[in-house]
């Protein structure tokens, strides 16, 4: 896909892990013991899916060919997603989402309130922007 092709490729490798670090702990398909597939593989096909905004019936045979390997098929992905309670599929997605946000700001210096840290806006140079900003901190 063009949006793939455009993307620098250890950039992408990042990004790859960085949800299988974060939201792939907090999803379970909750596959039998016997099952021909477990939980991490429909995640990784999820995140190829996603990654190449592919739809799954397609996605899932480009997937096979990269990976060369067996894999699930779209229909088995689909079944275990629906038959996953949607409340708490939705609840472990914003987990998910919360955690990615909070290693986010951490990453790039802010607060948990999405508001740049005063050391960094020091680090720049930015103090009179650092002054403003310290009366909107103060208002928790």
């Amino acid at each position: 896909h063009k949006d793939i092709e455009n993307v620098n490729t250890k950039e992408l490798k990042k990004l790859c892990k960085l949800i299988k670090e974060t939201i792939y702990p907090f999803l379970d398909f909750k596959v039998h013991y016997t099952g021909k597939y477990d939980t991490k593989k429909f995640l990784n096909l999820l995140t190829h899916v996603a990654m190449n905004h592919d739809f799954t019936h397609n996605g899932s045979k480009t997937f096979r060919f990269v990976m060369k390997e067996n894999t699930p098929a779209s229909n088995t992905l689909l079944y275990h997603i629906r038959k996953s309670e949607s409340e708490k599929l939705k609840n472990n997605f914003r987990k998910a989402f919360e955690e990615m946000r909070k290693q986010y700001y951490d990453a790039i210096g802010w607060d948990e309130r999405g508001i740049p840290k005063s050391s960094v806006l020091k680090e720049h140079g930015l103090e009179d922007v650092d002054k403003i900003l310290e009366k909107v901190r103060e208002k928790r």
